[in-house]
């Protein structure tokens, strides 16, 4: 990481369930993780919500919280769903490049608000299914594509180089590549690196398509 530049976190709230912890309620995942980020000297910037449908996580999570059965019969055991967070940090120091980010006015307004509306939770690469072996741990969908192109034409400029440590099948490297950036990804499991390949082998192509089209090298 250099100085001044930003990472990127992307989480949502842990719940306790009672057969396994003896409570309910909400496990503070976002504080402690922001605790961990400044007890390792970041510094936290920002944050923005991507709110989610409470219909639609209902039906796929089943969750008794979102149930109109729940609500109606005792809504002191109902909650909100859980909305999907992008935590923005900052490590320390003066950068030597500043960003000239590509994002309208209009846009920043919309965005600085702080919450992001418009994202559809199933605009995400195809592949994860098919890269997840019978042995993984619970794993939700990858991270929706537009997120990831918000927060990549927010803090970096063409030609920079995007790190992604938990690589996936390779959601932020595919879209690096769309515009117009590099990407360094880790990923321990070969069955997820194997798909990442695939997919920025698949954004390389559709990019030189794009250019050929509107004429570009």
């Amino acid at each position: 990481m250099k100085p001044g530049r930003v990472v990127c976190l992307h989480l949502a709230q842990l719940i306790y369930v009672k057969s396994k912890s003896g409570r309910k309620g909400l496990r503070d995942f976002r504080g402690k993780t922001i605790a961990a980020m400044e007890d390792a000297g970041f510094l936290f910037y920002g944050e923005f919500v991507i709110p989610k449908n409470p219909q639609a996580v209902a039906m796929v999570t089943k969750s008794e919280r979102l149930q109109f059965s729940q609500f109606h019969r005792d809504s002191l055991e109902s909650s909100p769903c859980l909305n999907d967070f992008i935590l923005q940090f900052r490590k320390p120091g003066k950068q030597d490049v500043s960003v000239s980010p590509q994002v309208s006015n209009d846009e920043w307004i919309e965005w600085a608000g702080g919450v992001w509306g418009g994202i559809s939770a199933t605009d995400v690469l195809n592949g994860w299914q098919k890269a997840r072996g019978n042995d993984d741990e619970k794993h939700i969908c990858p991270l929706q594509l537009p997120v990831i192109e918000r927060c990549i034409r927010l803090w970096s400029n063409p030609g920079e180089t995007l790190f992604t440590p938990f690589l996936g099948i390779g959601s932020e490297a595919y879209q690096a590549i769309k515009l117009d950036r590099n990407a360094v990804g880790v990923e321990l499991k070969g069955e997820y690196f194997t798909q990442a390949v695939r997919n920025c082998d698949k954004a390389v192509i559709e990019t030189h398509e794009q250019l050929s089209l509107f004429g570009g090298d």
